[in-house]
C-alpha cells in the first residue's frame, strides 16, 4: 500500500476545496445582503411630545391633541373643530397607522382614540378616551385654561 500524499497541484484543484470556496462566498454574499438590508431599513421616528406640543406659531394657547387610527370621520369633527375653536385653543390630528406603539408610547396612551389637553407650558391637564365627537371635543376646549 502507498499511502503518499497527492500532489500540491490535485491537492489545490480537488472537487472539495472548489466546493467549499463557492459555498464560502455564497455565504459572505448572504450575509452582506443581510447586512445592506438592515440598514436601509427605515426606523419609523416619532417625534417627542416635547416637539409636538411646541409646534406652531400660537404655542401661546393651550393644545388638544386627538390621537387615533386613519378615519375620515374623525379628521372631519378635527377639521370642524380647528374652525370652530382656533381663538380657543389649537387643536392637533395624530393618526397614527402602523406607528401606533411609538405615538401610544410618546403620550403614554393604552387605547385609542384618545384626547389630550395640555397648557401653554405643555403640561398634560386633561385625556378623555372613546369616540371623537364634537361633544368631546367642546367637553375638553371648555377645560382649556383662559389666556390673556
Amino acid at each position: 500500500m502507498n499511502f503518499s500524499r497527492p500532489e500540491l497541484k490535485q491537492r489545490l484543484f480537488s472537487p472539495r476545496i472548489l466546493i467549499y470556496v463557492v459555498l464560502l462566498l455564497i455565504a459572505a454574499w448572504w450575509i452582506n445582503r443581510l447586512d445592506k438590508s438592515g440598514q436601509n431599513a427605515t426606523i419609523p421616528q416619532t417625534p417627542s411630545s416635547a416637539e409636538i406640543l411646541s409646534a406652531g406659531e400660537d404655542s401661546h394657547l393651550p393644545l388638544v391633541v386627538v390621537i387615533s387610527l386613519p378615519d375620515e370621520a374623525v379628521r372631519e369633527v378635527v377639521a370642524e373643530s380647528q374652525s370652530r375653536y382656533s381663538d380657543v385653543c389649537r387643536i392637533v390630528l395624530l393618526s397614527t397607522g402602523t406607528d401606533a406603539a411609538g405615538v401610544k408610547e410618546v403620550f403614554q396612551v393604552t387605547d385609542l382614540p384618545v384626547a389630550l389637553l395640555f397648557n401653554n407650558e405643555n403640561q398634560e391637564l386633561a385625556r378623555m378616551q372613546g369616540a371623537i365627537t364634537d361633544e368631546l371635543l367642546s367637553e375638553l376646549v371648555g377645560k382649556c385654561p383662559k389666556t390673556e
